[in-house]
């Protein structure tokens, strides 16, 4: 028993390590393909065929990684998965050197990029499935958060690497006859391969449970929609995927805003998404302990209006040291909610059930990121309708009012399943939550700064190593005298 809980032990930590090997390939390769096919003249449209091909196409994929867990491992699944995942990096970077019009170098990145978002996520309700059952009930908030916060920070880390590396690219010359900043883009979709294969190194290390397929427990996607209204988790699938209507009509615009309209420089860009990622990392651990101790439909409710309000906050000014903190507003709302949402999930979902539950409610997710996506980028290409001189801020402000009336409609309707600590949600919001911030920033600056007497006794440890040092260095020295 002791054996098996030291190897679960270890097969988690190697988790957090593939969360950061991954989170190389999202920093350096995801972040920057929306401003790879901008810096080959993407249309609007194509931009938010991007979000929208990629999620509506991949979850119906997931499906058949569910008919697969009847004759394969878990873990044989993932990793293979991964692995095509690692070599479709490969075509996306090699597109400028394939094709020289802006026409068909767009269109490829959509083409090629629906592919490794379909590849990508293949096995992803079958890995949810799988740590399942390796974290504890209990113990599901703190760990999902740490290894999130593992995430985030590597993410931040690599995005400011990107950046500052395009930056040398970023010049009018051209190498091959190949545009010099699509070559540093293309770099950049080769480091994240190599990072993607090393995640699958240490998925390969993790163990697997035992897990046997029950026929019993299958359901099917037409017997999960006709119980969408009757039951805990249809309501919360029905709410999810809606919600990301409202937040694909216009999250595909930012980056264009961003690079086209604001013109900002590609560090200014990832400057403001790191700030997103900073305060996801900052918050996380917060969100975890709030959602053990209060369950995970409170923090749903909390974080579900907060992320109404982000894209309202864009109309306000277009100053970037604003819009830094506006995102990173936006991070700590969108960590509480991811959290809360995965969790929310296995506690309403038998064990032997998540896989299918995880797949049916990306299926929902991927069409309602589909519809908001295609008709906002319908939207940004045909309509002349604008506020403040700009059509994406009319979107901006279209997706908040649509989060913010669905949140308020939808989300109260979702019931906790484990028995937590009763608390008032406005108390949770304006008294758990901005404590839990502040007691981890005060340990976080008690354990930066060292104390005097740590101080001291560093110096006192220094001070006698160098004695040890100076006399052995004497006795070689009087030893080669003699």
């Amino acid at each position: 028993m002791k054996k098996k809980k030291g190897v679960i032990a270890q097969s988690l930590d190697n988790s957090v390590k593939e969360a950061g090997a991954v989170s190389v390939m999202s920093g350096v390769g995801d972040n920057f393909v929306s401003p790879f096919a901008i810096a080959m003249n993407a249309s609007p449209l194509q931009i938010s065929l991007l979000t929208s091909t990629t999620n509506l196409l991949a979850p119906w994929f997931q499906l058949h990684a569910n008919n697969l867990m009847k004759k394969r491992s878990r873990k044989y699944i993932v990793t293979t998965a991964v692995l095509f995942h690692a070599l479709m990096w490969l075509p996306l970077a090699f597109i400028p050197f394939f094709f020289k019009t802006d026409f068909f170098r767009s269109w490829s990145v959509v083409i090629v990029f629906a592919v490794l978002a379909i590849v990508g996520g293949f096995a992803g309700p079958v890995w949810n499935s799988w740590m399942g059952d390796l974290v504890k009930d209990k113990n599901r908030g703190s760990y999902f958060s740490k290894r999130n916060k593992v995430a985030g920070a590597t993410v931040l880390i690599t995005g400011l690497f990107a950046a500052w590396f395009l930056r040398f690219f970023n010049v009018d010359k051209k190498v091959l006859n190949v545009e010099f900043v699509l070559i540093g883009f293309s770099l950049l979709f080769f480091i994240a391969f190599i990072f993607r294969l090393i995640s699958r190194y240490y998925l390969s290390r993790q163990y697997e449970p035992k897990f046997r397929y029950d026929s019993k427990s299958y359901f099917s996607i037409k017997d999960f929609m006709k119980r969408l209204r009757t039951t805990n988790l249809g309501n919360y699938v029905l709410y999810g995927s809606l919600l990301r209507f409202g937040v694909a009509f216009a999250s595909p615009f930012f980056a264009v805003y961003m690079l086209r309209e604001l013109s900002w420089s590609y560090p200014q860009y990832i400057g403001v998404s790191i700030a997103s990622s900073l305060a996801s990392i900052s918050i996380l651990s917060v969100w975890g302990r709030l959602s053990d101790r209060f369950g995970n439909v409170k923090i749903l409710i909390i974080s579900g209006i907060l992320l109404s309000l982000i894209p309202l906050f864009w109309m306000v000014s277009k100053n970037w040291y604003y819009l830094l903190l506006v995102n990173a507003f936006g991070g700590a709302s969108w960590a509480g909610f991811g959290l809360a949402g995965g969790n929310f999930i296995y506690d309403v979902v038998p064990r032997k059930k998540r896989s299918f539950a995880f797949a049916y409610n990306n299926v929902l997710l991927g069409f309602g990121i589909f519809a908001g996506a295609t008709v906002g980028g319908l939207f940004a290409t045909y309509s002349n309708i604008k506020i403040l001189g700009s059509v994406y801020l009319f979107l901006f402000l279209v997706s908040g009012v649509l989060r913010l009336l669905l949140t308020l409609i939808f989300v109260f309707r979702l019931k906790e399943e484990r028995e937590v600590e009763e608390k008032p949600i406005w108390e949770i919001a304006s008294t758990e939550l901005p404590k839990g911030f502040v007691d981890d920033a005060f340990v976080f600056v008690n354990n930066a700064i060292p104390r005097k007497e740590a101080i001291k006794e560093a110096i006192i440890v220094n001070h006698i190593k160098f004695k040890e040092k100076r006399e052995r260095l004497k006795n070689r020295i009087l030893k080669r005298s003699m």
